[in-house]
């Protein structure tokens, strides 16, 4: 019982703070100082988007039709074998650099994009717990996850698909988690409601060009949302959201056809194929990593458990006889339905495809993030459970791992770097160490 007692007398709040605040400042140093002082990683993907950006700022493109590309419906952000979305973002970056050094302005944009999933992971977090210090702790193993901080693979389009992913989990979620007036006892339009499916229409399509393997993500989390809103008949929020939603659906749709019979293509082929037994060890120590895997698993069997309550009390047993009681349907819960069946969806997906390379866990891993914090809210988890000491000593714990192991991927893989080779068709490893070796040619390219 002593260790109980210790445990008690620690000011475990004080310390979790201070641990947060140095470890996302740390983090976020780490990004600044590769983007000066390191090289980045190049490999034929990564050479092809740098070409790209800059054929596209090269020619008469000024700031604004940059600002356009990027906010509007576009149909050329398509090229029949992927989407190309990201492009805009980096072609905003070198309009907007100062330096005029392009690598530099690519992984500025990157930065920017790492910040926004910063802030939208932080405060999706805090909706659903109610508790700073977890929604930090959640932040911080989020970015220190190594599909995220990517750490020096900056300049990679995942950055893009990673920001719009969380985007399509917290407005929605956030929208129909809010008291709205009945039809009948308001006005006949309700601006707010109007501007609101507005606005969250507009993120949604602007991040809605993502990476050909994501594009089924942002059409069913969209659907979803319409259907919900009809089920809550909001039909001014759902008459704005419907409106923008079609306009960037229908620029894009044909392009998107084009899309998914290449990916329907790239599926069936076993060039790159991995069996199961190899490709989730990796997944949780070199793309998810092992603190955010862990928090995940014990997410997945608290929800299962929750979930498993919920259907008792829909399913109540009198004299041998079930007794069926209707649920309340609400639109959050058609959300969370949604971002529970799109993780099932695409972890068949990766059973059946003979093409399962790493960025296809990219998917599933941010459905179920959605998927658990949502959760949160629908089975109306109390903030305490957040804000105990053990739970403190957890998230301790969970960041002291996670930046163990990030110290050994960035300073002491590949001997530092010094013997890195970038495997020219094996698993994309995300573990790069920060001082890779100096690139010999703009042709040369760190892979076999």
């Amino acid at each position: 019982m002593w260790f109980t007692k210790f445990v008690r007398k620690i000011n475990t709040s004080i310390i979790l703070s201070c641990l947060l605040v140095i470890s996302l400042l740390g983090i976020f140093v780490l990004r600044v100082y590769a983007i000066y002082d390191t090289v980045a990683i190049r490999t034929w993907d990564d050479a092809g988007y740098r070409k790209y950006a800059l054929k596209a700022a090269s020619e008469n493109l000024g700031f604004l039709d940059a600002i356009k590309d990027l906010i509007f419906p576009n149909a050329h952000i398509l090229d029949h074998t992927r989407s190309i979305g990201y492009h805009s973002w980096i072609v905003l970056g070198l309009k907007l650099s100062l330096s005029g050094n392009s690598e530099q302005a690519f992984q500025l944009s990157n930065l920017g994009l790492f910040v926004i999933q910063a802030i939208i992971i932080f405060f999706f977090t805090h909706w659903a717990t109610k508790n700073k210090l977890f929604s930090g702790t959640l932040t911080f193993l989020y970015l220190s996850s190594p599909i995220v901080l990517g750490l020096n693979r900056w300049v990679m389009t995942e950055n893009f698909v990673m920001a719009g992913l969380l985007i399509f989990g917290f407005t929605p979620a956030v929208l129909l988690s809010q008291n709205y007036l009945p039809f009948y006892r308001r006005e006949l339009v309700d601006r707010r409601e109007l501007l609101i499916g507005l606005f969250l229409a507009w993120m949604m399509g602007i991040f809605g060009s993502l990476r050909e393997y994501a594009v089924p993500r942002y059409v069913l989390t969209s659907l979803g949302t319409i259907s919900a809103l009809i089920w809550e008949k909001r039909w001014d929020a759902l008459m704005g959201f419907a409106a923008i939603f079609l306009m960037f659906f229908g620029t894009l749709l044909g392009g998107w056809i084009e899309l998914w019979k290449f990916v329907a293509f790239r599926s069936s082929q076993s060039q790159y194929y991995h069996t199961l037994s190899e490709w989730v060890p990796h997944v949780i120590l070199n793309v998810i990593g092992v603190p955010l895997s862990l928090l995940f698993l014990i997410g997945c069997l608290f929800f299962a458990r929750q979930t498993y309550v919920y259907c008792c009390t829909v399913l109540q047993k009198n004299d041998g006889t079930f007794n069926f009681t209707k649920p309340k349907v609400t639109g959050l819960k058609i959300i969370w339905i949604t971002n529970g069946g799109l993780t099932f969806l695409y972890c068949l997906l990766i059973l059946l495809s003979a093409n399962r390379v790493a960025r296809s866990a990219i998917v599933p891993m941010f459905s179920l993030l959605n998927f658990c914090l949502i959760s949160i809210k629908v089975f109306r988890i109390h903030s305490t459970i957040f804000q105990n000491q053990l739970m403190r000593i957890f998230c301790i714990l969970l960041i002291v791992c996670s930046w163990s192991i990030t110290y050994y991927q960035l300073f002491i893989a590949f001997d530092g770097g010094k013997t890195f080779a970038h495997p020219a068709y094996g698993l994309e490893y995300y573990n790069y160490p920060l001082h890779l070796r100096q690139l010999l040619s703009p042709d040369d390219m760190h892979v076999k």
